[in-house]
């Protein structure tokens, strides 16, 4: 009788442990999801040019990201816009990482290919333009430092800010500040919240610090 409660006692804990190395690797998942994605629905990536805004694309991994020139939002508006093709860069601004301190104005997940969309204006003139933080399951085809640098600057700004969500913009007020550092990118206009005369952003975003408050 002593045996078979020693055996029984010896069963019942094998089939705790199986079932301990199931449960807790699907609850780290679960939670290693939630951290680097937004909280909002399931990720979808985007299409167009999708290579070059994730740095992807044949150049990507020759670009020196530790090369960073500060500049400041308006200065950027009066670029004129050369963009590069469906997977190449355009000339020396798409193969520029650029540092702007900027406030912020607003943010949104786009759910087409689930960036933070990320509406910043120059502090002195207040010129609008684009900064954009692509999900970290949408940067496969980067090298590793780039999808580290994307994913670490999607959670500063998640931390700072909170998730913006995908149902209506997250409107931030006058006192919200950051430093945004991302690569040069020339999008097209196509009536998009905050795009810049010349439709350049920062593409991806690959370094954020900064302070929200929300209106």
């Amino acid at each position: 009788m002593i045996r078979r409660r020693v055996e029984w006692k010896r069963v019942a804990a094998a089939v705790l442990l199986v079932a301990a190395a199931i449960i807790v690797p699907l609850a780290l998942l679960s939670l290693n999801r939630t951290g680097n994605e937004s909280t909002s629905t399931a990720t979808s990536c985007g299409g167009k040019r999708w290579p070059v805004k994730t740095l992807a694309d044949p150049a990507g991994p020759g670009l020196r990201l530790d090369r960073v020139q500060a500049t400041t939002v308006e200065t950027l508006r009066r670029l004129p816009p050369r963009p590069g093709g469906e997977s190449s860069r355009g000339d020396t601004v798409e193969r520029t990482v650029y540092r702007v301190a900027a406030r912020l104005v607003a943010a949104k997940v786009i759910e087409d290919d689930s960036d933070i969309h990320l509406v910043i204006s120059d502090p002195k003139t207040g010129g609008s333009m684009i900064a954009e933080l692509p999900a970290f399951s949408c940067t496969v085809g980067a090298t590793r430092q780039a999808r580290l640098l994307m994913q670490r600057a999607r959670l500063a700004f998640v931390k700072a800010c909170g998730d913006p969500g995908s149902d209506d913009y997250a409107e931030y007020g006058h006192r919200s500040r950051a430093t945004v550092t991302g690569l040069g990118f020339f999008d097209f206009l196509h009536g998009q919240r905050g795009v810049a005369p010349n439709a350049i952003e920062l593409h991806p975003v690959i370094g954020f610090t900064g302070r929200c408050k929300t209106t």
